[in-house]
């Protein structure tokens, strides 16, 4: 009888190759009776170093020369004829060196296993040995499951790279637009200023004309003047020759005519200037000044960028807008999820930006009496920052304004004269100065003018990048509402401006966001 799928265990052994332990494939007999497969006695002799003796791997018996293995006809017909009569399910499922079908599944091992397997190889039964039926509904379950979660990220993925390549889109046309805004701008700038050359040269080609016929005048009068004592003296030199031998009435009256003649010559010059005409020394410098404060401008407006909170360091008790744009201090804990990176003692906030290299500076205006913190924090390694106060900040207690970095509290003049809280902060943060700087701008001062009168300057330790930081008190919020707050009324602060934090109210708002890059000095 031909072998097939149930056949037992002894049989079966007459099956399988003792090299790779598996049905015989392409089996080959030796001379000393023994059979393998073709392939697995030619790579175990391939693998011999010496290649002076072959040996059969079973018996052991040596030749002196590598022999001819003979095809097993007889065997590989049997072979075949089992193969044939195994039907798909048996050959899926059943032990190839037991005949047996699976009954169990070894998670430790990650093998099927018959009763046999079981038996022979030791297995203990626990939770890493399942019934085959139970182990293929888990791994289906969990198979479905993680098709499903891969399902939604890849529809995440999908979403997402729509996004980018929309954004790449917007971006392209978007700094399109603003290149040809600014080669704009810069070819209006050259046809002002070469329309203005034009006026002031035409003006100086004027005034040259004029001046030009004032001396070409006096020049002619001079001539003139020149002429007639020339005239006179040549009168006067020949009258002087004149003897008595002549006609004495004669003589007297020649030198009578050219003596008068003398003394009406026009002899006088009148004064005249020629000025030197140069540019204003200071005009060249205001000039030069307000160009380059254009200039800046011009660079500000188109590298600035906008201030979102970050969510992953806000308080509990810190309820963040949708758009990252507005906080507001709440009695009830937000259910924010646990991030190591979060504040959890004092009520604060930093920007997700954080910097590194560069200049920096945001403004901030203040009303109001209240107490507001404004500054900047750095993210060292590890969460060391966590739960500590932010690095370096200008307070405001509702009497006096002091300046802290960590718990060290600083004081200067500029500080201990302040009897009213500043109406205008700028926060300026030098990272290759190593400074953190504090100004109070005048109310009626430009945004873009100077940095204005010193508060305090901190000297800072870079330790990673700085983010700009708020502290929100009780029944306070900081961001830009769609709804602002009304003013302050009944001392209570307010916080506003060019990223700029304040208190209205029972709010501490930010009216406009921009960050300014500036060119490194």
């Amino acid at each position: 009888r031909v072998p097939g799928p149930s056949v037992g265990p002894s049989m079966m052994a007459e099956l399988l190759c003792s090299i790779c332990l598996d049905v015989y494939h392409e089996p080959v007999l030796l001379g000393c009776g023994h059979n393998f497969c073709y392939e697995c006695l030619s790579r175990l002799w391939d693998s011999h170093t010496n290649g002076k003796s072959f040996s059969c791997p079973e018996c052991r018996v040596e030749y002196q020369e590598r022999p001819a293995p003979q095809k097993n006809l007889k065997l590989s017909s049997i072979i075949e004829r089992y193969r044939a009569n195994r039907t798909p399910h048996h050959c899926s499922d059943g032990c190839p060196h037991h005949g047996q079908p699976w009954k169990y599944y070894s998670r430790q091992k990650s093998c099927c296993l018959c009763e046999s397997c079981l038996m022979e190889g030791g297995h203990k039964a626990g939770p890493g040995l399942q019934p085959l039926d139970e182990a293929l509904a888990r791994r289906k379950a969990a198979l479905q499951e993680e098709t499903a979660r891969l399902r939604r990220s890849q529809v995440a993925l999908s979403s997402s790279l729509g996004w980018l390549q929309e954004a790449q889109a917007k971006l392209r046309a978007d700094r399109s637009r603003l290149r040809e805004q600014v080669l704009g701008l810069f070819a209006d700038i050259r046809n002002l200023v070469a329309e203005e050359e034009k006026s002031v040269l035409a003006a100086i080609d004027r005034e040259e004309r004029l001046e030009a016929a004032r001396l070409e005048e006096r020049v002619q009068d001079l001539e003139g003047k020149q002429w007639a004592v020339t005239k006179a003296l040549q009168k006067a030199v020949s009258a002087a020759t004149l003897t008595l031998d002549e006609d004495a009435p004669t003589v007297m009256g020649t030198l009578q005519t050219a003596l008068e003649q003398l003394l009406a010559a026009n002899v006088r010059v009148n004064p005249c200037t020629v000025h030197r005409r140069e540019l204003d020394r200071g005009t060249i410098s205001q000039t030069g000044k307000e160009v380059a404060s254009f200039m800046r401008r011009v660079g500000q407006s188109i590298t600035s960028s906008q201030l979102t909170l970050d969510v992953n360091t806000a308080h509990r008790n810190l309820l963040l807008s949708r758009d990252l744009q507005a906080a507001e201090w709440t009695e009830k804990c937000q259910p924010y999820p646990p991030r190591p990176e979060r504040f959890k003692l004092q009520p604060q906030v930093l920007c997700t930006q954080g910097f590194t290299t560069g200049s920096h500076f945001w403004d901030v205006e203040l009303t109001g009496t209240k107490r507001w913190e404004v500054g900047a924090t750095c993210k060292g390694p590890g969460n060391t920052w966590v739960d500590s106060c932010i690095s370096w900040v200008l307070r405001w207690d509702g009497r006096q304004l002091q300046a802290f970095q960590g718990s060290t509290r600083y004081s200067c003049q500029a500080q201990s004269q302040a009897m009213t809280a500043p109406f205008k902060l700028r926060v300026r943060l030098e990272c290759e100065r190593k400074t953190i700087s504090f100004y109070e701008i005048g109310s009626e001062a430009g945004q873009w003018e100077g940095d204005g009168q010193v508060l305090h300057v901190f000297n800072i330790r870079l330790c990673g990048p700085v983010h700009p930081g708020f502290y929100l008190d009780h029944a306070s919020s900081l961001g830009e509402w769609s709804h602002p707050p009304e003013p302050a009324r009944g001392g209570q602060d307010q916080l506003m401006g060019r990223w700029a934090t304040g208190l209205s109210g029972k709010h501490l708002w930010l009216v406009s966001t921009g960050w300014e890059f500036l060119r490194k000095s």
